[in-house]
């Protein structure tokens, strides 16, 4: 009986499962895994790309209104930005900060000007020539107003 054992505990441990380990890591058997893809932003330079001003719009105070919004990535995150726009005829100035992503071509910041202080989410089209995005106040974080921008 012993003998038995230790032959069939040699073919699990010497045979049976080297090969069922290659099976589960084997390439060739990738199509048959759920494979998730994971953003690594050391390998990608599209936020290199970003670094241009953006022209576009915001809703502010329940009107839209022309935005220039400008990125400065360096090389590492999270990194900081600008904008720029004219309500009641008075140019307002804010920042971008603490610019991080996530996923590809998708920027989470944290912008704040002379109102107040919130967040802004941006997805980038497939060629970096524009953005489409949302902000909120702090103080009410489910409001979604749209922001967007192009580059000219």
């Amino acid at each position: 009986m012993k003998n038995s054992v230790q032959s069939k505990k040699l073919l699990w441990t010497g045979i049976l499962f080297p090969i069922s380990l290659f099976i589960s890591i084997n390439p060739l058997n990738a199509e048959n895994i759920f494979n998730l893809k994971f953003f690594n932003n050391e390998k990608s330079n599209w936020l290199s790309k970003i670094n241009n001003q953006y022209y576009g719009s915001l809703q502010s105070s329940g009107i839209s209104v022309e935005v220039k919004t400008k990125f400065n990535y360096l090389k590492k995150e999270p990194f900081k930005g600008s904008f720029i726009y004219a309500e009641d005829g008075i140019l307002v100035e804010g920042k971008l900060e603490k610019c991080i992503s996530r996923l590809e071509r998708y920027l989470s910041c944290t912008w704040n000007d002379k109102y107040g202080v919130g967040t802004v989410d941006f997805q980038f089209s497939d060629d970096l020539n524009s953005f489409a995005g949302s902000w909120s106040p702090s103080e009410y974080p489910n409001e979604k107003y749209p922001w967007d921008g192009y580059k000219r």
